[in-house]
């Protein structure tokens, strides 16, 4: 798509970042799944260790390749490692769980740099989007990208300040790159001063009714902590959409030190082509943990956990429901399904919900005392909420 040029409106800017960002992980998406996240696991398949009696009885599996790219895009951690797994289960690749297990982590970690770049994407939309609702440009209704959850979220009501501020953002004209990082920072002001009154103890004073099967998740609000990660991410959009390049020394607009989204798929171009050299690279580029003999992240730790023979959390109760065509699965340890548990559980589902209402699959975990509760549920809906709660009671 051609770029915006300056002098240019806000609104103007604003509405062809959000084209450019919607376009960019459309692309970062179809790349990694047809184009680099398919040699990669060839790579893998030719390399790895764990397949050694695979490779000895079949040419490389296209049509499990194919399944494993899919995966690596569509769901996140955990999930994507035990689909990984049963695919290579299902197709007699490993013949025992505890060798597919291994497998698939060795495959989600040596691929862990290709989903990082659509992690970075889907960051910036998500950013693009927060910026661009406090402007008061919405996306239609009808955008296949919101999910049903995100079209129902409540908005809190703006002062006339705030509106008159986002109408003054929406107007100006900006001519040089410094209007744009400093208008791109009002508007960040604009979504702190949103975002605080939308979050405040205020609006929600009883927490019961902020995580009750009725509540509401706020539209566009972002927590404290996160709003300067926002502010760099949308500047770094802003300056992708006017073809500025934020690693050239004169640049008056904030940079982030993540590289580009284009600057990453160049990488990726450039890899070895032959599969023993791209192993290696893989290999090399794996993400590592210091003064830890694994290498697993931390947000594998539980999953590891469950498979050691010495771990009292081992045993988990396991119930897996089918509703609508999609699957509830909730899993606790003994003495795990208790109002207080449930009470944690269902918070971080709201949470997850509103941090991330465009996840394919929820994942939410509460651990209090040695005891764990956690569920996971695909394509959620903000309806579910409520349905969890009801199920979950039936288990006490």
């Amino acid at each position: 798509m051609s770029s915006e040029k300056l002098p240019v409106s806000g609104e103007a800017l604003a509405r062809s970042t959000k084209q450019y960002i919607d376009t960019s992980y459309e692309q970062v998406r179809q790349s990694l799944e047809w184009d680099f996240l398919p040699e990669a696991i060839k790579a893998i398949w030719e390399n790895l260790p764990e397949f050694e009696s695979a490779r000895a009885e079949r040419e490389i599996p296209i049509a499990q390749v194919r399944d494993i790219c899919h995966i690596l895009v569509t769901f996140p951690g955990s999930t994507a490692v035990r689909r990984i797994s049963d695919v290579l289960i299902n197709n007699d690749i490993e013949t025992t769980t505890a060798k597919a297990e291994k497998a698939a982590l060795e495959i989600f970690n040596l691929t862990m740099r290709y989903v990082r770049v659509q992690n970075l994407a889907r960051h910036i939309r998500t950013a693009v989007n927060s910026h661009l609702r406090v402007l008061g440009i919405e996306s239609s209704s009808s955008d296949s990208r919101s999910s049903e959850y995100e079209r129902n979220m409540e908005s809190i009501p703006m002062t006339d300040s705030m509106r008159e501020q986002a109408r003054n953002l929406r107007q100006s004209v900006l001519s040089n790159q410094k209007d744009v990082n400093d208008w791109a920072s009002e508007v960040n002001g604009l979504l702190s001063t949103y975002s605080r009154v939308s979050l405040s103890d205020n609006f929600y004073a009883d927490s019961s009714r902020r995580f009750s099967s009725g509540a509401r998740s706020v539209r566009g609000a972002v927590a404290e902590g996160g709003l300067k990660s926002y502010r760099l991410r949308f500047k770094q959009a802003l300056a992708a959409a006017l073809d500025i390049d934020l690693t050239q020394k004169e640049v008056e607009i904030e940079k982030t030190s993540s590289k580009s989204i284009e600057t990453l798929l160049h990488e990726f171009a450039n890899d070895p082509k032959d599969y023993t050299l791209l192993y290696e690279r893989l290999q090399a580029l794996r993400p590592r943990q210091s003064g830890r003999q694994n290498t697993r992240r931390v947000e594998w730790t539980f999953q590891e956990q469950t498979l050691g023979a010495e771990n009292p959390k081992k045993n988990l109760l396991k119930h897996v429901l089918n509703i609508d065509g999609r699957e509830f699965v909730i899993e606790g340890s003994r003495g795990g399904f208790t109002d207080d548990m449930i009470t944690g559980v269902l918070k971080t589902v709201s949470i997850q919900l509103m941090v991330n209402p465009e996840a394919r699959e929820l994942q939410a975990a509460f651990e209090n005392r040695g005891h764990i509760l956690r569920v996971e549920i695909e394509r959620p809906k903000k309806t579910d909420h409520k349905r969890l709660k009801e199920i979950l009671l039936q288990l006490i």
